[in-house]
């Protein structure tokens, strides 16, 4: 009876051993499989953010090259569309937005009087300054002729067609009429006469010939150097 009780509590002890045994190896394998299921899923993280970051800067760095390609190929298409011409001296600017720049000094260029979006605001000689003033779209509408559109999108218009010397400019709605129509001519040295349709044939011309803040901008009779201008692309 002695001896059964001892083979009973050897068993006993055995069996009480192997089951601490066992819930040790199964808290080490838990805890290394969390540990490795963190570090799969930190790495998942790592790798997702990171595949994430890349493609952002390769997009990025795809776009960038693009756009530099592009500019790069706008500028030699401009370049060829600029010296581009209808007969002799109508010239063919590429689209797009310019500034106008006198040609006598270039530290000055056409602008709206203070700034105004408002219909039948004049137009003046200023100083450059990069702003919306100063930054007129050129649309062709056919046969060498364009509309000259500020950002207001009222176009630049000979005021009440006058075909006098002393015409004032100033912002009007696209009336379709011969008003708001403009060809450039060649004047030589990348420089060119902004002529009206008006069968008056006169040009845009700094009065006075004087390029300062707030000389006014006429109709006159094609005078050079006052009457020639830069067009800058934006």
């Amino acid at each position: 009876m002695f001896a059964k009780n001892k083979i009973f509590s050897a068993l006993t002890f055995i069996l009480v051993f192997a089951v601490f045994i066992l819930q040790s190896v199964s808290v080490e394998a838990r805890s290394s499989y969390d540990r490795d299921y963190d570090r799969d899923y930190y790495d998942r993280d790592y790798d997702r953010d990171y595949d994430r970051d890349y493609d952002r800067d390769y997009n990025r760095k795809r776009h960038r090259d693009y756009d530099r390609d592009y500019d790069r190929d706008y500028d030699r298409d401009y370049d060829r569309d600029y010296i581009k011409k209808i007969g002799n001296n109508i010239l063919l600017p590429k689209e797009g937005f310019y500034t106008i720049v006198s040609a006598t000094n270039r530290n000055f260029a056409l602008d709206v009087q203070n700034g105004s979006y408002y219909e039948q605001t004049h137009l003046w000689l200023y100083q450059r300054n990069n702003t919306d003033a100063q930054t007129f779209m050129l649309q062709h509408v056919g046969g060498g002729w364009y509309r000259i559109i500020h950002r207001s999108r009222f176009t630049v218009n000979v005021q009440n067609g006058d075909m006098n010397n002393g015409a004032r400019l100033w912002l009007f709605h696209d009336d379709r009429t011969p008003s708001c129509y403009w060809r450039f001519l060649d004047a030589g040295n990348g420089t060119c006469v902004i002529q009206s349709q008006l069968p008056s044939g006169k040009v845009m011309t700094i009065q006075n010939n004087a390029p300062q803040n707030g000389a006014l901008v006429v109709m006159w009779d094609p005078y050079k150097g006052a009457s020639n201008w830069i067009l800058v692309k934006r």
